[in-house]
């Protein structure tokens, strides 16, 4: 009897650390990627403060804001691809797990294609927050240029939560540390004018943003279509629209969108509105650092 409750005891304890270690090898990767993107913000700001320009160091967040408030529409909805190719996959249906990657592509083309529209009215936008004349130039050269990362961004997003979905979390995560290098790289040699490049101050740490978002999406597209997964997950044929899917997709994923979208509307009004306006560049400049 004793000899039979410990090993019972010990069977449960090595189930615990099972579980455990399980748990850490799906989180650790849904962590860093959850944070690539924002890193990617942090580099482009760190790279300002090497400008000197102070209107460049007071202009990259109240613009990186503006364009999250739109783009997080797009990543909230696809992120709920995560919950409908987990429980395809638990039911054996491992075709309806490649098109649900799909359908997140053609959602992040329409949030693409919706944020070009967007682009023209941006001036219009930071010439509302009357800040400094230098300050609205900055900001709009940067937002004009981020907007365009709105589709590749949310692509990115929707494929990464494919691959947490079906077990997959490291691609997921290998990819986003890639990007980061990409975008240190391409952002420093344009912002600076490095490797024979012009200069491009604050629009180089855009446009590095943008290759570092296109690449990571493009490296996800290529794992998404690579042989094993065509093959047990049907990516190579499950490539068509669908709109019940579609419409499935964006009945459970809209509301989580405009949950993400409405907080950081409320960072956004704090940075440009109350801190911008109210107080100017300087105060401006330490919210960035801080």
């Amino acid at each position: 009897m004793a000899e039979a409750a410990e090993r019972l005891q010990l069977d449960l304890r090595a189930r615990r650390r099972a579980e455990v270690r399980a748990v850490i090898t799906m989180s650790i990767p849904v962590v860093v990627t959850m944070i690539a993107r924002a890193v990617m913000d942090v580099v482009d700001f760190t790279l300002m403060t090497f400008l000197h320009d102070p209107a460049a160091q007071a202009a990259i967040l109240p613009a990186q804001v503006i364009n999250w408030t739109y783009t997080v529409l797009g990543m909230g909805t696809v992120s709920i691809v995560s919950t409908f190719t987990s429980q395809s996959l638990g039911r054996g249906d491992e075709r309806a797990c490649g098109a649900y990657a799909w359908q997140t592509i053609y959602i992040a083309v329409g949030s693409g294609l919706l944020g070009i529209g967007l682009v023209p009215l941006l001036p219009w936008l930071f010439g509302l927050l009357q800040h400094e004349p230098a300050v609205q130039r900055a900001e709009t050269v940067y937002a004009q240029i981020a907007l365009l990362t709105a589709g590749p961004t949310v692509a990115a997003a929707g494929l990464s939560w494919f691959f947490i979905g079906v077990h997959r979390p490291w691609i997921t995560m290998w990819s986003a540390l890639e990007a980061n290098v990409v975008n240190v790289v391409v952002s420093w040699a344009l912002v600076f004018g490095a490797f024979g490049l012009e200069p491009l101050g604050i629009a180089g740490a855009a446009w590095g943003t943008l290759v570092a978002v296109w690449y990571r999406m493009l490296r996800l597209a290529i794992a998404l279509l690579a042989p094993g997964m065509a093959a047990r997950f049907h990516t190579r044929r499950a490539w068509r629209p669908s709109g019940g899917v579609l419409l499935r997709m964006l009945r459970f994923g809209l509301p989580t969108g405009l949950q993400w979208t409405s907080d950081v509307m409320v960072w956004a009004i704090f940075i440009t509105v109350l801190v911008g306006t109210k107080f100017g560049t300087t105060h401006l400049i330490a919210t960035n650092a801080a």
